[in-house]
């Protein structure tokens, strides 16, 4: 299952790259379109698929949700099936953007740059 926008445009990259917001579109693909030939695993906490899981997949093939790059893509959109609080998702991402800030101040600082 992935997100995208249903805005025309000329190929999938252009699509995914250039499409800022617009009405997203909710589609089902074999996971061979994504992995092709290549080997993968699937790691599950439980045997069994949650049945809340499944009613939420349901209820989400049914919407159009609204597609913004930065504000709710389709990892917004996996995350939101997996009960991921919002929160936790922007909390990580300011984990990330400070040791990258962090990572450029001390590469400035660094002996070797000089």
């Amino acid at each position: 299952m992935y997100f995208m926008s249903t805005q025309p445009s000329s190929s999938w990259s252009s699509e995914c790259c250039n499409t800022i917001s617009g009405q997203g579109d909710v589609s089902k693909r074999n996971v061979n379109v994504f992995c092709g030939k290549d080997k993968f695993v699937v790691y599950r906490k439980d045997n069994v698929i949650p049945a809340k899981f499944k009613t939420k997949v349901r209820e989400a093939m049914e919407k159009t949700p609204e597609y913004k790059l930065f504000e709710y893509n389709c990892i917004h959109f996996a995350l939101e099936l997996l009960d991921v609080e919002p929160t936790t998702v922007k909390n990580f991402i300011k984990r990330i953007e400070k040791i990258i800030t962090n990572k450029s101040k001390l590469e400035e600082m660094s002996p070797l740059n000089v």
